[in-house]
């Protein structure tokens, strides 16, 4: 990601506007390239050092309206919009028409650590939006501080298990009747 510093300076007779362009150690978080448990991420908008466990896949109607409320006015209201895009390259073809990708808002969740006074590891599990949520270039000093222990999630948290497979029943010559 780029930081842009816009640098304006007052003339007598004009106003002149540079921008400074610097690469930062940020990249943007991809559902389509995941990032393994652990990783160190920030989130924003206020910068809260996290670390990256799993994308979360439960409902998100509630979530949605209440980071709409918690957001307002800190300057990214289009979190939504963002969130809410298809992820990977546009699909080109005939068959495009079938291809059908969620337009809800898609959420990770984070394991945010406490410090407390007995030194002890304890921390926050916490469900925030993608788009809110940067990981570090590889190269950066930052990506090698990972999470020493990848916390449990809490059972609200956990997937699913997938329902059992249907039995088949067969009628065929052989069976008994």
């Amino acid at each position: 990601m780029i930081h842009t510093h816009l640098h304006v300076t007052l003339h007598r007779k004009h106003i002149l506007v540079q921008p400074i362009l610097r690469p930062t150690h940020y990249l943007p978080i991809s559902p389509a390239c995941p990032i393994p448990p652990g990783t160190p991420i920030t989130l924003l908008p206020y910068g809260t050092p996290a670390f990256f466990l799993t994308s979360y896949s439960g409902p998100t109607a509630g979530l949605t309206a209440q980071f709409g409320q918690s957001l307002l006015g800190l300057g990214c209201d289009s979190w939504v919009a963002l969130a809410s895009k298809p992820s990977g390259p546009p699909t080109l073809g005939a068959n495009t028409g079938n291809h059908t990708t969620s337009r809800d808002p898609r959420f990770l969740i984070a394991w945010i650590d406490v410090q407390n006074k007995q030194g002890e590891d304890k921390g926050i599990a916490v469900i925030w939006p993608i788009s809110l949520a940067l990981s570090f270039l590889p190269t950066s000093p930052h990506a090698s501080h990972r999470l020493a222990h990848v916390p449990d999630l809490p059972s609200q948290l956990q997937p699913s298990p997938p329902p059992p497979a249907a039995a088949v029943l067969t009628s065929g010559p052989n069976s008994a009747m």
